[in-house]
Parts: C-alpha cells; sequence; structure tokens
C-alpha cells in the first residue's frame, strides 16, 4: 500500500497534464463534436430532423440532446462519454505491452565481455608434407634474422 503512494507521488507532471488534457479533449469531443456529427448524417442519410425543416433545427437538437443528457438517458450518455471509452478501452487493452520510450540499454556501456577462449595446442610441424585438400604450400612468414 505505501509503495502505490509513493508510485503516485513519483508520477510526473508531465503524464498527469497530458491525461487530464486528453480526457478533457475527449469528452468535450464527445459533447459538442459528436452531437453534430450524428445530426449531420441524420439529416443526409434520414432527411430533416423532426418534422419542422427550421433553420434552427441543430439548436433543437442540441437542446434536446442535453436534455436527455439531464434525464439520464443512456443512449445520450453513451455518445457523450463514448469517444473517452474507446480511447480508455484501447489503452486498456495494450497495458502489458511495453511503450516505446521503456528503459532501453545504454548504447554508451559496452556488453559484458565474455572469457577467452581456451588456447589450442598447436599443430605438429612436418615440413615434409604439405597440407591435405588444397595442394598447395603454405607460406609463413619469417621473423627474426636467420
Amino acid at each position: 500500500m505505501n509503495n502505490r503512494v509513493e508510485d503516485v507521488r513519483e508520477a510526473s507532471p508531465r503524464g498527469i497534464r497530458f491525461e487530464i488534457m486528453l480526457g478533457s479533449v475527449l469528452l468535450a469531443f464527445g459533447l459538442f463534436g459528436l452531437p453534430a456529427l450524428v445530426y449531420f448524417v441524420g439529416a443526409i442519410l434520414l432527411g430533416p430532423y423532426l418534422e419542422t425543416a427550421s433553420t434552427d433545427s441543430i439548436a433543437l437538437f442540441y437542446r434536446n440532446f442535453f436534455a436527455d443528457l439531464a434525464a439520464l438517458s443512456v443512449r445520450a450518455w453513451l455518445i457523450a462519454i463514448g469517444p473517452l471509452l474507446v480511447i480508455a478501452l484501447f489503452r486498456l487493452a495494450f497495458i502489458g505491452y511495453p511503450s516505446a520510450d521503456a528503459e532501453r540499454p545504454a548504447r554508451d556501456v559496452p556488453p559484458p565481455r565474455r572469457p577467452a577462449p581456451a588456447a589450442r595446442p598447436a599443430p605438429p610441424r612436418s615440413s615434409s608434407k604439405a597440407p591435405a585438400g588444397r595442394g598447395s604450400r603454405r607460406v609463413e612468414p619469417r621473423i627474426g634474422g636467420d
């Protein structure tokens, strides 16, 4: 319990600010933008709103929409908080996946070294035989003043 409180305190203000801004924008879109889309798509596909095709029909639509919100209509509330719920469910589906900015190993730290392989015994020297398979003699550089 105490660790969880410390985790909340250590949350960056930038992340909290982002969450508040995202929630506010999605809620504003659900309250003002999405009802306008519903109205215009309905007017195109189904005809004018109600029987009176006056120029105030979108204002009448908004008045009825907010009246339905006040009356706790489920369909009105689903339109209002729908964008927020969709994004929250989408983010919840990917909660177990690491983010792109997850901790990665630093590039300036070299990888751990592996132990050196054990030295192989030197092959026996035989100057009279050529190596098998190639048909040519192996030439080795000489070091020294022979």
